[in-house]
This record gives structure tokens, C-alpha cells and sequence, in this order.
């Protein structure tokens, strides 16, 4: 069921304390496992800030803080406090009166409260739409621990804020519960506690206080919601039938924000709908349970038992506020769970796939590619020696590049010779190299060159004819018999000398020719060429001569200049040859490389499936090793069947528990077994925390025991539970379909109880610690307090044993009386003077004590009913109050109109200081 489909009752959780705030904290985790946590706010208070490190980041947190411009005038007035508690420590150490008053100081109660106020608030209103009858209720969690100080010293005063915002709500639908982890006292085989306690002394007090503090509570159940005060000694029932609770930090009378609260009062029920009890072995806390081996600390456990089962209340279909009705407020829960780990079993899945497709990559993928390159290598390594479209496959290309290369004007060899040169060779096999590979490359050069070498019209041609053009000239001339001539034996060498004899010659003739002398012709006669013969005119022959010159010269630098661009053009061919061949080697390198490269992969690869095997050993041991506690069972696989597990397996047919039965991967057995042993620890009803007397009370049982076993599943795993025996001896059994929900999660299987016992005084834990605070070992347990009793940090409700711990003034607020008129008292039989004296004697005191409610007196307008209950609170009685009577003179003086009534009222209040130690005050001064 996803987030958008969460029939979760809209919920608020607070954690008070380092033990509240890590159950708030695992309570998270549970919703949002459940994908639930839009219906869910947290907030977290303590007085230590490490402890609100810890929490979600959605939490709103309140460290508790106090003023200390304030201190000393608090502790004269708030009578909770003494003169050596340590209130200037960040925490409360453990101590409950310190841990009330960094919650109710004028620092933090109204912020406190109107900020709380609002967030639930919010969030009810967020989620308005979804409450209704038979539907979902808004629920409130107080969790916090007894043996603390901050969570056990400020849960009274917070639960009665939670009431009040509750009432404010408007609503039929708030359920508020409070959860409270309490140390147990494990028992010897003579029934008697153990010596020394486990776990800190101080809890064992402080756990005695929070539980007389809940009794009181759960006495306004009893008193206001049942018949069964009637059991019940009158004067008990009088003191409890309402309860008040100043808030100190808020004296101040008038109007002012809604937190602006002077005191609270409860006359309707106990400040909560269900109280759940969570008792703890104070030795194990910081350990494991003996012969657990699943994955959980005690603690961790604990926490557990408490989030899953709170949440579990949340998924109550018709309202949680429905199911407590007429049942007791007292109790507590349990939880167990058998489940298989299917996100371990795919992540081994995963483990697996990815060793087999390292092993693929290693074994066959890895030596294909080597293959694949080593061939592309001797590939390479052949054309390198050969650079031959001969040895090129593809006709396509080849085709290709030859049009190319004819549209830039290479077709034909003479047109080449004609028109192209060394920068046009170069250009062409530049584009070429930018638009093609190697094989592109090695076609264009082998093709120019074809072009080149071609007979007609081709390099072949012109070097023939620049070695004809040559070899004339130098036979012409005679140019072998020059000196240092006859050792040129190449063309272009002989080109070279004849260019510059012709060169010279032609110059020389020049020279001769602008200075002409006839004379001279005989000079010049030898330098002639043979075959010129005298002519008549000696001119003309010189003429002629310097025509032959010229001519042979420029026939030469044609061929020269030909000749030069054709080697030229041949060169930049063979250097692209070089660098082709030069790219040839650097791609074979790269490919040797990329061989090294795979090698090492496969080195790597081979650490890595390594790797992966012994992760995929750790995770079958875990797999196939039941994991087990007394709350939970990690089932096992069949260590066989798990060859067999692959990711499409385990996404898309191990939907469920009942599958992984079904695929014979967890063996039936276990799973009954499994289901049935989590029966058992799941009873709550077995829980020590819960075990009563009830023959050492004299609170009646006011609401019939109840056991509840709920059975938490998803409708694929219905047939599992048919596998088991039922929880017999429970006497309500719930599932899914009705009024609980479907789990979500197909991979779980989730028992969850609720044991109903009351009253708080029947538990065995309850009347151990009385015995422990009668027989003294509660006061050398409670080493941080003067007096253990100075753990009862809610003094107000106690009498003057608790009173007195604190080295408090008594005060008791009472109504002040209105004057009293004698005529009124109802003894028609006795004569005026025997009236007076009736009312000298105990009219007088029956009057204070009763006000209006004495029978014997006719009542008036005034509303005035005494200062009986306010007195028996502070464990006054009536024989006291007349030890307290005023002087016998005196009252005679007020009857004869002879002193005033005020001087009675304040005789009162100082006989009642000096013979009981109480002070009387008036809720009008």
C-alpha cells in the first residue's frame, strides 16, 4: 500500500528523555519503512542537547533551558525544589523534581506549551478529513521512561497539557496514550528481589514516584468512570475525585495567550485513554539477551517492541479511541516478528550477477577483444611493409577517394605534370587524412602515385626527357672535358653544370657582343661550336651563336623546372607514405595498449571475482543462519537451493514469505516453528512487568483483565498461519480484514499483544517497591536525593511525609469561609443559650469542615463546602482540625457580637500551623 493509500491514523509523537526520544526515533524508522511518514510529526524534548542530536531531521526539538536570574526565587516558591538541587546542569540528573522544573520555569513552559499546541494543531487539521466514526483516530504518544528525571519528572505535567489540547481539539476522535519504560525487579527463587539492584540505584525511586503518580491518575478512571468507588474507603475516593496541578512559572493571574495556564484540573478520567507500561532489565539494557544470536541489542529490542507496537495502534481501523472503551487504562504490550530478508537475499542476487558478468567479462568477452586487436595488429603490420590498395578490401572506398581525387583535378598523370605541385599533393592528402582513416589515406597516395608514374604524359616521361635534354647539351658543349667535369654522373648533377656553363657563356657573350669589335672575331674563333661554320657576315654567326646558347639554355630550364615540380610531388607522396606509416605505428602501439590494458582488466577482474566470492560466502552464511531473539526470527534458506536464486527470481516471483516456502527455499518446519515460538514470546500477559496481586491492594480491579493478540500480515502470507495453533489462551484475537490493516511488507510476519491490568497498586513491581521504600533500602538507593522521597517531585498530591522531604512549607489552598450564622444551625430542641454552647464545643468546627455540606446547617446562597477534602489530602483529619479550634473565649467573644469573624478564621489558620504544621491559604489572597 503506498504513501497516497495509508489508512495510518494521523499521528503525533513525542519522546521525552534520552529512553522516550530513541523508541520516537525507531518509530520513525517503522513509518517510513511503512512509507507513512506524511502522517506522522515528532518532537523530541530533553534537557540535554547531545540526546536531540539523534533525531529526525523533520523533529521539532525542545532542549529545555532555564533562567538563572530566576533560581533562587524559585526555589523559595516552587515547593518542589531544594536548596541543594543542582538545576544549573544542562540534564536533570536523574533527579524528577529538576527534570518538572526545567519544564515548568518561566523560560520554557508557555513557549513550550503554545508551540506544542500548535503543531498538533496543524497537524490535526492537516488530516481533519480523514477522522470520523469507525475511521481513523487522531493519536497522541507521550513516550518516556520512570526511572529518569527528564522524561519521568515531566510526563505528569505533559500529559496534562496533552489533555487539555486534546479537549481543545473539540473532538471524539483523540486517542492519547502514554508509554513509559519502567525497571523491572527480577526475582530470586525465594521471591525476593535481588541484591544490589541492576542499573543505576536511582531508578528504583524514581520508578516508585512515576507509579504512585500514575495511580493517581488512573484513580480518576476509577473514581469518575466506574461503580466500582463504591469499594472503596469514602475518604480516598473524596481526595482523588478531582486532581489539580499548579503550574508555578504561571501565577500570574489575567488574560493572555491560551498556554497562559495557572493550573491544570482533572475531574472527568486520567489524562490519557491507554497508559502502557514497558518494563526493562536494567542488567541487560546495554547488552544481549543470553543465547540471542539475531542482530539486535537488548536495548535495541526494547525500542522495537514499543515503535512496532505504538504503530500497530495506528493501523486500527475503526479508531484507536473506540478500542480502549470500557477497558482498563493500564497496560502493556508486546511484540514478535518472523520475516525473511529479502533485500539480503537480493542483494546476494545482485552479488552473484555481478560475479557471473565479471566472469564473462574475464573468460570470454576480454580474450575476444585481445583476439579482435591482435588481428587488427598484424593487419597494420602488413600494410605498413606493403601501403598497397592492393591489399584493401573495400572497392567502395577505393571507388570513393579515386572520384574525389578526379573532381580536385588528379585524373589524369599529364595533367598533374602540368598543372600541380608539391602544395597541391600535400593539400589533397590533407583533406584527405581529415575526411578518412588510414585505409583512406593509403588509397589517395597510391592512387596519386599511379596517376604520377603513368608512361604517357607521367613522371616516367619527363625524366626521360630531361635526360635527353641533358645529355645533348653536354655532349654539345663538350662539357665532360672541362675540368672537374668528368666526375658528374648523374642527370641532375650534369643539369646543374650545364645550366651554369650556359649561364656563363651566354653572359660572357653578352658582355663581348656590346663592346663588338670585327677584330675580335678571331679572338672568339675557338669558342665556338664545331658545327657553326664562318659565315659571311661575322655577325651573323655571332648572332647565331648567341640564339644556339640561349635556346639550349632555356630548353633546360624547362625540363629542370618540370623535372624539379615531378620530384617534388614524388616526394611529398613518399613522405606521406612515411607518415602513413608513422600513424600505422603509433595505432599499433595504441592497440598494444589497449591488450595491456584488457590483461590488467583481467587481473583486476580476477581480484574482483575473488572479492565478490568471499562476499557472496559471508552472505550465504548469513542467508542460511537463522538470526534469532525472543521478538524476531530472520528465517534461513536452504544453503542447496540458493545455487539456483537469480535477480529475476528474486523481483518477479519472490513476492512473499509463502513464496520463498512455496520455491523450497525456507523450510516449512521453520517457518511453523518459528511462528509458533514467537506466540509464546509474544504474550505479553507473561511479561513481568504486568504479573499483580490484587490481594495486596485495596483499589479495586475496576475493568475485567483483557489479553489481545493481534496477527499482522499481507494477504499473501494468509496460509502461513494456517501452519500454527492460535494463541489459545488470549482472549481476543484479531487480523487483518476486520478491524486491523494489511501489513505491507509481504516479507513479514508481525504478532503484536496488549495485556489490560489495573489498578497500579495490584503489580507485583508496584508493591515490591513500596516494601523496598518500608524497609529503608529505597532511601540508600536514592543517594542523589537528601530524602528519596524527594523523587515524588509532584508534592502538591502528597501529604506531609512528602511535604516534608522537601523541608517545605504545608500549604493548603482552601476556600475562604463565609461568616458563619449560629441561627441557622437545625437543633430546634436546644434553647438559645444551649445552641451557643453547641456551637462553641463542635458546631463551629462542623462548619469549617463541611461548609454547607453539614447536614445540620441550612444553606444559604453562598457556595461554601469546607475544608474537608483540601485538609485529608495533607492527611488531616477531623480530630485535628478540632485540636485546631479556636480559644473557647474567643468564640464565645464572636457569639456576643464581641469580636469579629475574621479573628475566628485567622485563629484557624494559626492553631493549624502550630498543632499540624499546615499552612492555610486563601484562593482569594
Amino acid at each position: 500500500m503506498g504513501a497516497e493509500d495509508s489508512l495510518t491514523h494521523p499521528t503525533y509523537i513525542i519522546g521525552v528523555g534520552q529512553a522516550g526520544i530513541n523508541v520516537m526515533n525507531t518509530l520513525h524508522e517503522v513509518a517510513q519503512e511503512n512509507d507513512d511518514g506524511h502522517k506522522f510529526q515528532f518532537a523530541a524534548i530533553d534537557t540535554d542537547v547531545d540526546a536531540l542530536s539523534s533525531t529526525p531531521r523533520e523533529a521539532l526539538n525542545f532542549q529545555l533551558e532555564i533562567e538563572d536570574d530566576f533560581i533562587d526565587e524559585d526555589r523559595a516558591n516552587y515547593p518542589y525544589l531544594t536548596g541543594r538541587m543542582n538545576l544549573e546542569d544542562k540534564g536533570a540528573r536523574r533527579q524528577r523534581p529538576v527534570g518538572r522544573y526545567k519544564l515548568d520555569n518561566k523560560n520554557e513552559f508557555e513557549s513550550t506549551f503554545e508551540q506544542i499546541w500548535s503543531e498538533i494543531e496543524s497537524h490535526y487539521e492537516d488530516h481533519s478529513a480523514d477522522l470520523g466514526p469507525q475511521q481513523a483516530s487522531f493519536d497522541i504518544f507521550l513516550i518516556h521512561s520512570l526511572g529518569g528525571g527528564t522524561g519521568s519528572g515531566t510526563f505528569p505535567l505533559l500529559l496534562m497539557m496533552l489533555d487539555m489540547i486534546a479537549e481543545d481539539l473539540d473532538s471524539d476522535y483523540v486517542y492519547t496514550a502514554g508509554m513509559g519504560v519502567v525497571p523491572e525487579i527480577p526475582m530470586n527463587e525465594d521471591g525476593q528481589g535481588p541484591i544490589p539492584l541492576p542499573g543505576s540505584p536511582i531508578y528504583y525511586p524514581n520508578a516508585h514516584a512515576a507509579l504512585h503518580d500514575l495511580e493517581k491518575f488512573e484513580l480518576l478512571e476509577i473514581i469518575n468512570n466506574t461503580s466500582y468507588d463504591r469499594h472503596m474507603p469514602s475518604d480516598v475516593v473524596e481526595e482523588n475525585r478531582t486532581l489539580e496541578l499548579p503550574v508555578h512559572s504561571s501565577r500570574l493571574q489575567g488574560a493572555g495567550p491560551r498556554s497562559h495556564v495557572t493550573q491544570f484540573s482533572l475531574d472527568g478520567g486520567p489524562p490519557f485513554d491507554d497508559y502502557w507500561l514497558m518494563g526493562v532489565d536494567e542488567g541487560d539494557i546495554d547488552g544481549r539477551i543470553a543465547g540471542q544470536t539475531g542482530p539486535e541489542t537488548y536495548r535495541q529490542e526494547v525500542n522495537q517492541i514499543m515503535a512496532r507496537s505504538l504503530y500497530a495502534i495506528t493501523q486500527f481501523s475503526s479508531g484507536a479511541e473506540n478500542w480502549t472503551q470500557g477497558k482498563s487504562v493500564l497496560g502493556t504490550p508486546d511484540q514478535a516478528e518472523v520475516y525473511v530478508a529479502n533485500d539480503e537475499v537480493e542483494a546476494y542476487a545482485e552479488l552473484k550477477a555481478e560475479k557471473e558478468a565479471k566472469e564473462r567479462r574475464k573468460n570470454e568477452e576480454i580474450p575476444e577483444e585481445i583476439e579482435e586487436l591482435e588481428a587488427q595488429i598484424e593487419s597494420l603490420k602488413t600494410r605498413k611493409s606493403n601501403l598497397n590498395l592492393d591489399d584493401i578490401d573495400d572497392e567502395e572506398l577505393i571507388r570513393e577517394i579515386r572520384n574525389y581525387l578526379g573532381k580536385e583535378g588528379f585524373r589524369k598523370g599529364s595533367a598533374i605534370v602540368e598543372s600541380k605541385s608539391q602544395s597541391d599533393i600535400e593539400a589533397i592528402l590533407d583533406e584527405v587524412a581529415d575526411d578518412y582513416d588510414i585505409e583512406g589515406q593509403i588509397i589517395a597516395v597510391d592512387v596519386l602515385d599511379e596517376k604520377l608514374s603513368q608512361q604517357e604524359g607521367g613522371a616516367p616521361e619527363v625524366e626521360e626527357e630531361h635526360k635527353d635534354i641533358v645529355q645533348d647539351i653536354w655532349s654539345t658543349y663538350n662539357l665532360q672535358t672541362l675540368p672537374g667535369n668528368s666526375g658528374i654522373k648523374t642527370t641532375t648533377g650534369k643539369a646543374q653544370e650545364a645550366r651554369a656553363y650556359l649561364d656563363d657563356e651566354i653572359s660572357e657573350y653578352k658582355e663581348i657582343k656590346e663592346e663588338w669589335d670585327p677584330d675580335l672575331l678571331g679572338q672568339i674563333q675557338d669558342t665556338l661550336p664545331p658545327l657553326i661554320g664562318i659565315f659571311e657576315s661575322e655577325r651573323e654567326n655571332a648572332e647565331a651563336w648567341l640564339a644556339a646558347l640561349q635556346s639550349d639554355y632555356d630548353d633546360l630550364e624547362r625540363i629542370m623546372g618540370t623535372w624539379g615540380r615531378v620530384t617534388s610531388m614524388q616526394q611529398a607522396i613518399s613522405d606521406r607514405r612515411s607518415d602513413i606509416r608513422s600513424q600505422i605505428t603509433a595505432k599499433m602501439n595504441e592497440l598494444e595498449q589497449e591488450i595491456d590494458s584488457l590483461r590488467d582488466e583481467q587481473d583486476e577482474l580476477a581480484d574482483q571475482i575473488r572479492s565478490k566470492e568471499r562476499e557472496m560466502s559471508s552472505k550465504i552464511e548469513t542467508l542460511t543462519t537463522a538470526q534469532t531473539s525472543m521478538r524476531q526470527v530472520d528465517l534461513p534458506l536452504v544453503q542447496s537451493e540458493l545455487r539456483d536464486i537469480d535477480l529475476d527470481l528474486v523481483q518477479n516471483h519472490l513476492n512473499s514469505l509463502a513464496d520463498y516456502v512455496d520455491e523450497g527455499l525456507i523450510d516449512e518446519t521453520k517457518v511453523r516453528r518459528a511462528l509458533s515460538q514467537r506466540i509464546d514470546f509474544a504474550a505479553s500477559w507473561k511479561n513481568n512487568v504486568i504479573d499483580g496481586d490484587t490481594n495486596k491492594t485495596e483499589i479495586p480491579v475496576y475493568a475485567d483483565d483483557t489479553d489481545e493478540f493481534w496477527y499482522l500480515y499481507h494477504p499473501d502470507n494468509r496460509e502461513l498461519l494456517d501452519l500454527i495453533d492460535k494463541a489459545t489462551d488470549a482472549d481476543e484475537q484479531k487480523e487483518p480484514g476486520g478491524e486491523l490493516e494489511y501489513l505491507d511488507d509481504p516479507y513479514r510476519i508481525e504478532y503484536v499483544t496488549f495485556t489490560r491490568r489495573g489498578p497500579v497498586s495490584r503489580l507485583k513491581l508496584y508493591q515490591m517497591l513500596n516494601n523496598l521504600a518500608d524497609n529503608g533500602r529505597l532511601e540508600r538507593l536514592g543517594a542523589q536525593y537528601e530524602n528519596y522521597l524527594q523523587a515524588f517531585a509532584y508534592v502538591e498530591w502528597y501529604g506531609r511525609e512528602v511535604k516534608n522531604a522537601f523541608d517545605a512549607d504545608l500549604r493548603v489552598t482552601v476556600s475562604r469561609p463565609p461568616e458563619m450564622d449560629h441561627t441557622r444551625v437545625d437543633k430546634p430542641e436546644l434553647s438559645e443559650g444551649e445552641l451557643k454552647n453547641f456551637v462553641k464545643v463542635s458546631g463551629l468546627d462542623s462548619y469549617i469542615w463541611q461548609g454547607m455540606m453539614w447536614d445540620a446547617y441550612e444553606p444559604t446562597d453562598q457556595r461554601f463546602t469546607g475544608w474537608e477534602k483540601k485538609l485529608r489530602r495533607e492527611g488531616i483529619g477531623w480530630n485535628q482540625l478540632q485540636t485546631s479550634t479556636p480559644d473557647s473565649d474567643l468564640k464565645a467573644q464572636w457569639l456576643a457580637g464581641q469580636a469579629d469573624w475574621e479573628d475566628i478564621v485567622d485563629a484557624y489558620q494559626q492553631n493549624l500551623i502550630e498543632k499540624t504544621g499546615i499552612k492555610v491559604q486563601f484562593e482569594d489572597d
